[in-house]
């Protein structure tokens, strides 16, 4: 239920969400899960920054979004800067969205490496706003959110989406 997700997000520390943002989480609209959800990530991508001695598994989301919200001309970098990427975040719930997104990766990268770890493995996420986006100095700047949640806030999360035995739709193995 959205309680569920708000109480993985609350009991949960070690990422750029606004603590606020568990309240609004609170007041979604859904019922209780079954099944599957759908989506689909953007890009999946494996990277090795020059100060870690492996590369890590990154998500990365591509977004067209105008802002300030209503905007009709193009705009400028300044209203690509982070304060107004947490804002749009926050409004599109795409603070949820990358942490499912996540949740999805590490589940996948549990089953794929033998001796997966997400704090070794998982790099975090990117959310590139294409239209915010300036070069080589994007990041931290304009246009470009980067944030990498805590393993366990993701560890809490996937376990939100946990089907007991009697809750397994028929033919399924769990």
């Amino acid at each position: 239920t959205a309680a569920d997700l708000a109480n993985a997000f609350r009991k949960t520390s070690g990422s750029k969400v606004p603590d606020d943002y568990c309240e609004r989480l609170k007041g979604l609209n859904f019922g209780g899960f079954r099944g599957f959800l759908n989506g689909a990530i953007d890009l999946v991508f494996r990277w090795k920054s020059p100060d870690e001695e492996q590369a890590r598994w990154y998500v990365a989301d591509y977004k067209s979004n105008r802002l300030p919200q209503g905007q009709k001309d193009p705009g400028t970098f300044r209203d690509y800067r982070p304060a107004a990427l947490l804002e749009e975040m926050g409004h599109a719930h795409y603070f949820l969205q990358y942490h499912l997104y996540l949740v999805a990766l590490h589940r996948y990268l549990r089953w794929r490496i033998p001796d997966y770890d997400y704090d070794r493995h998982v790099g975090g996420v990117f959310y590139l706003f294409l239209r915010g986006m300036q070069g080589a100095n994007a990041v931290g700047d304009s246009g470009v959110f980067w944030d990498r949640p805590s393993k366990t806030r993701i560890e809490a999360l996937s376990r939100v989406f946990e089907l007991d035995e009697k809750d397994q739709p028929a033919g399924e193995v769990g």
